[in-house]
């Protein structure tokens, strides 16, 4: 049970990591401020060009993976 919660505490932790604003501000721009307002994987491509953009596409979906694949490895299966 202790492990559930902490792995839930890390995944909430994980998922709130807004990578659109972090690669928007090391190439130096708002993303929230330019385009649709979005800090997705879209309006980053559209903003700052598809290689931004892909790198934000490729860390909220390894963002996603990494707790499936850590659930597995943890042994949790489904019922």
């Amino acid at each position: 049970m202790n492990h559930d919660f902490s792995g839930g505490c890390l995944s909430y932790l994980l998922g709130a990591i807004p990578f659109g604003v972090l690669v928007g501000r090391a190439c130096g721009v708002n993303v929230r401020a330019v385009g649709s307002g979005n800090i997705g994987a879209t309006n980053v491509w559209r903003a700052l060009g598809p290689r931004a953009g892909a790198l934000v596409f490729a860390l909220d979906v390894l963002k996603g993976l990494s707790r499936a694949v850590a659930g597995v490895a943890a042994g949790w299966r489904r019922a």
